[in-house]
């Protein structure tokens, strides 16, 4: 599919909100009283991350490592008595992968590069 340079304007403005986003939780998500606001903006980078890959014809599993990571704060994050301590290296990688997307225009669209990282399933008994 063929991007129009308006498309790709709007692609390379996603791409920029990510890195901003990735910035603004990193620098609030030690403190409980932002875990909401963390939780919200890891959705819009997913957002964001899914819009572009929309275009894309590139088939990288890499976004489902990002959604998986995701899964897995919120779902720390929901849990009574839980800590940034059981969070803090995964918010720290999910921002990682995130500002690691590459978008590559070429004559026929757009690919995406997104890292592969395995993530071990984890589990925290409050």
């Amino acid at each position: 599919m063929e991007i129009s340079e308006n498309e790709r304007l709007i692609l390379i403005k996603k791409k920029e909100e990510i890195a901003e986003l990735t910035s603004e939780i990193l620098n609030i998500y030690r403190k409980p009283e932002h875990a909401d606001e963390v939780k919200a903006k890891i959705s819009k980078i997913l957002s964001n991350i899914s819009t572009i890959s929309w275009y894309s014809s590139s088939k990288n599993g890499g976004i489902d490592t990002l959604v998986m990571r995701a899964c897995q704060i919120n779902d720390v994050m929901e849990k009574e008595g839980w800590s940034w301590d059981f969070v803090i290296k995964d918010v720290d990688e999910f921002c990682v992968l995130a500002n690691a997307i590459q978008i590559e225009f070429t004559n026929s669209g757009l690919n995406i590069h997104i890292p592969k990282v395995e993530i071990p399933v984890f589990q925290v008994k409050l």
